[in-house]
């Protein structure tokens, strides 16, 4: 089967990778770059209580930024470092962070779970956590944080910026309907794929077309385009959304 992967570049070259393991086809059509901030004054690691990371985006920025190597071990590596789920935390396991709890994938979640990891624990214990950040937030963690007494530095290392076309395989394949299913991982991007659909007068195409939306969220954003189906992951974890590749070909 062939499957249309808009993250933006390098993620929508591991999903794909993923992909082809599974035996299908995947087609690469990023509807956002990333630009890593560079002006931007970190703080210093020594006087953070630790990483709030919801975004492997912004962990790849602030490696960038601050040079965290695996092999030359720093003070950003000593922190302990909470990150919104599976993948974002391989991601700092593999920058050589040495504590990394976590969580289940679910923003919203982060603050219970960061205080029931520690039932002492105190929001405010003097130092505050370093939450780096897209411009364009799906969930705005921070007032929450602060809200329930964290004390906090955010700061914006990135933003994400749209693209202006399809990539002309997938145009191409949208035409002769030979694509089987679009892959989409936040409402956003789900809204820009539809802009660039309906741009090119293809939005017709896509009733030969499953959608495989990573939460109900995105689901909606795109609900008024004319899909074959739609499915969502009963999590919000990429695994778990490939999992529903499998509906497809049993389908």
């Amino acid at each position: 089967m062939r499957f249309v992967i808009t993250r933006p570049r390098p993620d929508g070259e591991t999903t794909a990778k993923k992909l082809e393991e599974l035996g299908h086809e995947a087609l690469l059509s990023p509807v956002m770059e990333v630009v890593c901030q560079p002006d931007i004054a970190l703080p210093d690691p020594a006087t953070l209580k630790g990483l709030i990371i919801t975004s492997r985006n912004a962990l790849r920025c602030l490696a960038q930024k601050a040079g965290i190597d695996p092999l030359s071990p720093s003070v950003w590596q000593d922190r302990t470092l909470f990150a919104v789920g599976k993948a974002t935390g391989r991601q700092a396991l593999d920058l050589g962070f040495k504590t990394i709890i976590y969580g289940n994938g679910r923003a919203s979640a982060l603050p219970d779970f960061i205080k029931g990891f520690n039932p002492h624990f105190d929001p405010q214990n003097n130092l505050p956590f370093y939450y780096p950040v897209g411009a364009k937030k799906a969930f705005d963690l921070a007032p929450v944080l602060r809200q329930q007494g964290f004390l906090l530095t955010e700061q914006v290392i990135y933003e994400t910026v749209q693209t202006n076309q399809l990539a002309p395989a997938v145009k191409k394949g949208l035409e002769a309907h030979t694509i089987d299913g679009v892959l989409l991982l936040s409402p956003r991007s789900a809204r820009l794929f539809g802009d660039l659909v309906k741009k090119n007068g293809l939005a017709q195409k896509l009733s030969t077309v499953a959608c495989l939306c990573l939460s109900a969220n995105v689901a909606t954003a795109t609900k008024d385009l004319p899909w074959q189906k739609t499915l969502i992951a009963p999590h919000p974890d990429m695994n778990q959304l490939l999992a529903q590749i499998e509906q497809l070909t049993l389908g």
